[in-house]
C-alpha cells in the first residue's frame, strides 16, 4: 500500500490514535501488530490525513453567474467569512472544511466523493484567486465563493485536489486498461 507523504507529527499522532482505537477493539492478550489491524476491520481508508493547510482564506456570498462562461469574482461584494481552510482525504473522498482560525470549528464542508472536484469546485473566469464551492447537504446545495489574497496559495489549493484525484483515485485506471487489452503476439 501507498500511503500519502504527511508531516512526521501527523503520522505519529495518526498512528496514536489508530494504536488506541485498535486496542480497545482487541482482546488484552492481543498485540496491536498489522494482523490485529486487519482482523479489526481498521484501514487505511479509515484513516482521515490532511492533505494542505491555508490559515487565510475569504468566503463571500455569490449572485448568479453573470455569463455561460461562468462567475467572476469581481461580482462578489459581500465577505461573509474569514478563515482556515484545510483539505483532507479520507479513502477515496476528499473534504474541503472552512475552520474558524481561533476555535477550529467548522463553517462549511465541501465533500467531494471519489476526488471528482470538478462537479464542486469551479475556478472563476476573471482571477487564478476566487474559487466557487458547491456546498451539499443531502438533496439541497448552495454555492458560496472561496477567496486566496496569495495567488501562491491558491495554486497549491488547485494543485492539491489535482493531485489527490491523479493519485489516489485514478491510480487503478490505467491498470484496468492494461489489464482489459489483449496482448499482441511476438
Amino acid at each position: 500500500l501507498v500511503r500519502p507523504a504527511i508531516s512526521p507529527f501527523a503520522a505519529v499522532h495518526a498512528s496514536c490514535d489508530l494504536a488506541a482505537r485498535v486496542s480497545a477493539l482487541a482482546p488484552a492478550s492481543h498485540s496491536t501488530d498489522e494482523a490485529s489491524l486487519e482482523m479489526s476491520g481498521l484501514d487505511d481508508e479509515e484513516l482521515e490525513y490532511t492533505l494542505l493547510n491555508k490559515k487565510e482564506v475569504m468566503v463571500y456570498q455569490i449572485p448568479p453567474a453573470s455569463s455561460s462562461s461562468g462567475h467572476k469574482a469581481d461580482d462578489w461584494k459581500k465577505c461573509i467569512w474569514r478563515g482556515r481552510c484545510q483539505i483532507a482525504g479520507k479513502g477515496p473522498n476528499v473534504a474541503i472544511k472552512l475552520l474558524d482560525s481561533s476555535s477550529g470549528n467548522l463553517f462549511a464542508q465541501c465533500m467531494i466523493p471519489n476526488g471528482e472536484y470538478d462537479k464542486y469546485v469551479e475556478r472563476v473566469v476573471d482571477s487564478s484567486r476566487y474559487f466557487v464551492l458547491k456546498i451539499t447537504n443531502g438533496q439541497r446545495h448552495a454555492f458560496i465563493g472561496l477567496g486566496f489574497e496569495d495567488r501562491n496559495d491558491a495554486f497549491d489549493f488547485n494543485c492539491t485536489l489535482s493531485d489527490f484525484k491523479s493519485t489516489w483515485v485514478d491510480k487503478d485506471t490505467p491498470a484496468e486498461n492494461s489489464a482489459a487489452m489483449p496482448a499482441e503476439p511476438a
